[in-house]
């Protein structure tokens, strides 16, 4: 009997007769009686989740049976998701490499927070807090080089923090967007996609997506060739694992806000790519719009690491390159006085 076949006949038979419960030996007994040769041994499986089940070992050919695949309230992750959603409010990814304390706090406030004004103060707030300091971007900046997916844009990310501190509010927003879908472009190619002359929201959500099942096949299960197909699902995983659901938050955030339709978009924020880009929106140049998208790329290079580049997931330690760098952006910052707003002109 092929794997194909007999691995889903196999788990109908152990729901059936209650033997995920039973253990080991009453599914051993069950292959037995089935003429087949197989083995089985009890594990655990999934990062964050410890899912208790069984390998199922077919010839070259394995399965995981989980004990169930229902999650109980004390192992879902309802942090992470409850912030994605307060962040979301204020049109911002989850933030990364940022302390969980931190961002509960701030999550806190804008979840209690009587209007949409007082949601985009606080957002502000903390925004400013993280990403102000030219050292911190500049720590950022540093890491992206080393990031295949990031790295040919090196160059247009540190001229659009350039424009930041310079007080150019519109230079550093209009130079990120490319970016972003740059580095979206290049996380296809490391799944198996080509989106090469795609620009559109489904190709986009397409790539997250295919990134968080790619790392669910070859981390989360690897050398399983067969599971149950709840156990496939993002919707699964977005329970309780921190990585996938922080691409979730881009996956979100890109179909809701910043790739939404521009007839229908209605955000606070204004910051919508093709409300921008087609000069339908005049609004967007703000510092905490520019600070979005700096949240944004860091969420992608979380998507870069998910999708299987090398890096930590903290924020990089400051380096002698980083603190040159953030010597330029201070001298930047330094000559935006003697920049008249065209307001002035």
């Amino acid at each position: 009997m092929t794997h194909d076949r007999f691995f889903p006949n196999l788990y109908k038979r152990c729901l059936k007769s209650g033997l995920l419960e039973q253990g080991a030996d009453a599914i051993q007994s069950e292959i037995d009686k089935m003429g087949v040769t197989a083995s089985v041994e009890a594990i655990k499986m999934l990062s964050f989740l410890n899912l208790e089940g069984y390998r199922i070992q077919l010839g070259d050919t394995a399965a995981f049976f989980p004990r169930t695949v229902v999650i109980s309230e004390a192992k879902k992750n309802t942090i992470v998701a409850r912030m994605r959603k307060n962040f979301l409010e204020v049109d911002v990814v989850l933030p990364p490499y940022v302390a969980m304390g931190y961002l509960s706090g701030y999550a806190a406030r804008i979840e209690k927070s009587s209007s949409q004004k007082e949601k985009e103060s606080f957002i502000a707030e903390m925004l400013k807090e993280l990403y102000g300091e030219p050292l911190n971007l500049a720590d950022l900046c540093v890491s992206y080089k080393l990031d295949p997916c990031i790295a040919p844009f090196y160059d247009n990310i540190v001229e659009a923090i350039d424009a930041h501190f310079l007080g150019l509010r519109r230079a550093s927003v209009l130079t990120l967007i490319p970016c972003i879908e740059g580095v979206i472009r290049n996380l296809a190619e490391k799944v198996g996609r080509n989106i090469r002359d795609r620009i559109d929201a489904p190709s986009f959500l397409d790539v997250l997506a295919r990134v968080q099942k790619h790392y669910i096949k070859n981390v989360e299960l690897p050398g399983i060739a067969w599971v149950p197909s709840e156990l496939e699902t993002v919707a699964f995983f977005d329970h309780f694992h921190e990585l996938l659901q922080m691409v979730e938050s881009i996956r979100v955030f890109v179909e809701h806000a910043m790739y939404k339709h521009t007839s229908d978009y209605d955000r606070s924020s204004q910051l919508n790519r093709h409300g921008i880009v087609h000069g339908l929106l005049s609004d967007y140049h703000t510092e905490t719009n520019f600070y979005r998208l700096i949240v944004l790329l860091n969420g992608l290079s979380v998507a870069s690491i998910v999708a299987g580049h090398e890096a930590s997931l903290f924020h990089p330690e400051p380096t002698d390159e980083a603190r040159k760098l953030a010597s330029h952006f201070k001298s930047c910052m330094l000559s935006s006085s003697t920049i008249t707003p065209i307001a002035r002109l």
